[in-house]
C-alpha cells in the first residue's frame, strides 16, 4: 500500500470551514497514509471599487463614503491625485520626488498587476520601470502637476491592475486582490509522484503548479477540472486537480496563477535503496559523463563525510579541461521567494585523460543539490551547461 504521510497546518490556522458536502474539508492536525484527501489550497480574490464624480471631493470606497482629491478632465481625459491613489489601498507606496519630478508607485502584490511597480514622470507621454528605463509602447497621457499636486492618467492605470469606466460624470476605478490560502503545506512519500487537488475561485484563470529546480530553474504543468460550482464562503469554485512527478527528497512546489501570488509547499519523496536512484544526465551531452562515484543520482551523508566525485568522459575534446560540480543547499526559511536555493559550494574537478575526480564536503545538516557543469568550451562567450545533477541529503 501507498506510504504517505501528510503533516498538516493546525485546525486553528484555518480560516475557512466547509459549508456544503462537496466544499473544502476543514484541515485536520493528525497524519494520513495516502494522498491528500482533501483539498491542499483555495485560490481566490477579494473586489474593490472607488466610485468617483467629476469635479467631487466625495466618492464611495467598496460602498463607504471617503473624501478625495477630486478627479479633473484634461483634453477628453480623466487624471487623479496621488492621495486618492493612496486612499484606494491598491497600492504599496506611492510617492513623489519633487527633483526629478517623478511619481513613483508599488502596488500591493496582492493586486497581481501586469507590472507591479512603475514610474510617472511629469509632463511624459512614457511610463518608466523601477530603474528609470522608458517603456516605449504605448504613450499615455502626460501626468502634471496643479497647485503643487501630481495628476496621473486613470486609463493608464491599466497595467497596474486597475480598471476604469467612465459614463458620463461617473468614474468606476476595479481591482481585485488575489490569495492563495494553503491547507497543507508539507508532506512525505514513497511514490514517484503525488496527486493533489485544489479549489479556484470560478471566475478566476485556472491555477498552474511549479517545481522548483534550484536557484535559477523550474518546470510546472497544468491539470483538469473534476468538479464545479463548488459553494463555499459565498464563492463558486472549480475544484483542480494535478499529478506532479517528484525527483528524490524534497521537492519545493509553488501553485500559481495569471497576475495571482503564489501559495508555496513542498513534497519529500523517501527512498528506501538510495542505490536504485540514477544519476540525472541533463541533455545529450550529459551521457558523455560515467560516474564511478558515486553510482547513485541520492546520496545520504552524515555531516563532514566526503562525497568523492570520479569519473571519466567519453567524448575527446581537447577543450575539456575541468568540470566544475555547483552546489546549492535548499532553504524552508526562505518560502514565499524564488530564492529558497542558495549556493554555498564550488569545487573545480579537473580532466586529465579524460578522467576527472574531486571531492565536496557537507558541513551544516539539510537538503542539497550537486549539479556538474560542463568545461567552458560552448560558443564564442565560452559558456557552461549543466550535464548531470545529484541529490545529498545530509543527516
Amino acid at each position: 500500500m501507498k506510504r504517505m504521510v501528510v503533516i498538516l497546518m493546525t485546525a486553528a490556522a484555518l480560516l475557512t470551514t466547509s459549508l456544503y458536502s462537496n466544499a473544502a474539508p476543514a484541515v485536520h492536525a493528525e497524519a494520513q497514509l495516502s494522498d491528500p484527501q482533501h483539498d491542499i489550497a483555495k485560490m481566490y480574490r477579494i473586489k474593490h471599487q472607488l466610485q468617483m464624480t467629476q469635479l467631487s471631493t466625495k466618492a464611495l470606497l467598496d460602498g463607504k463614503p471617503i473624501e478625495i482629491s477630486q478627479p479633473l478632465v484634461r483634453e477628453g481625459r480623466v487624471f487623479v491625485s496621488l492621495r486618492t491613489l493612496r486612499l484606494s489601498g491598491a497600492a504599496k507606496s506611492v510617492n513623489w520626488d519633487p527633483v526629478k519630478r517623478t511619481v513613483h508607485i508599488v502596488m500591493n502584490k496582492e493586486v497581481g498587476p501586469p507590472l507591479g511597480e512603475v514610474i510617472f514622470r511629469i509632463g511624459s507621454d512614457q511610463i518608466y520601470t523601477s530603474d528609470g528605463m522608458p517603456m516605449r509602447d504605448p504613450a499615455i497621457a502626460k501626468p502634471f502637476l496643479q497647485e503643487g499636486t501630481a495628476y496621473v492618467p486613470v486609463a493608464d492605470l491599466t497595467m497596474l491592475g486597475m480598471y476604469a469606466e467612465m459614463k458620463g460624470q461617473s468614474i468606476s476605478w476595479s481591482w481585485s486582490d488575489k490569495f492563495i490560502e494553503m491547507f497543507t503545506t508539507r508532506w512525505e512519500t514513497d511514490q514517484e509522484q503525488v496527486t493533489f487537488s485544489m479549489l479556484y475561485q470560478k471566475d478566476m484563470d485556472p491555477p498552474q503548479y511549479l517545481r522548483i529546480e534550484d536557484s535559477t530553474s523550474g518546470s510546472g504543468g497544468s491539470g483538469y477540472v473534476t468538479a464545479k460550482n463548488i459553494a463555499l464562503d459565498g464563492r463558486l469554485y472549480y475544484r483542480y486537480q494535478f499529478t506532479v512527478k517528484l525527483r528524490p527528497g524534497v521537492n519545493p512546489l509553488m501553485l500559481a496563477a495569471t497576475t495571482t501570488v503564489s501559495g508555496h509547499f513542498e513534497v519529500k519523496r523517501l527512498i528506501a535503496d538510495p542505490s536504485t536512484v540514477p544519476i540525472q544526465k541533463l541533455g545529450p551531452d550529459g551521457e558523455n559523463l560515467v560516474f564511478t562515484k558515486p553510482t547513485a543520482g541520492y546520496v545520504p551523508l552524515k555531516p563532514n563525510e566526503p562525497l568523492a566525485l570520479e569519473g571519466t568522459i567519453t567524448q575527446l575534446n581537447p577543450l575539456f579541461d575541468k568540470l566544475t560540480a555547483e552546489v546549492e543547499q535548499y532553504r524552508p526559511d526562505a518560502k514565499g521567494t524564488w530564492q529558497i536555493y542558495k549556493p554555498v559550494q564550488q569545487v573545480e574537478l579537473p580532466i586529465v585523460d579524460q578522467r576527472f575526480e574531486g571531492e565536496l564536503r557537507f558541513t551544516e545538516k539539510g537538503s542539497y543539490i550537486v549539479t556538474i557543469m560542463s568545461p567552458k568550451y560552448m560558443g564564442p562567450e565560452q559558456l557552461r551547461t549543466p550535464w548531470a545533477r545529484l541529490i545529498v541529503e545530509v543527516e
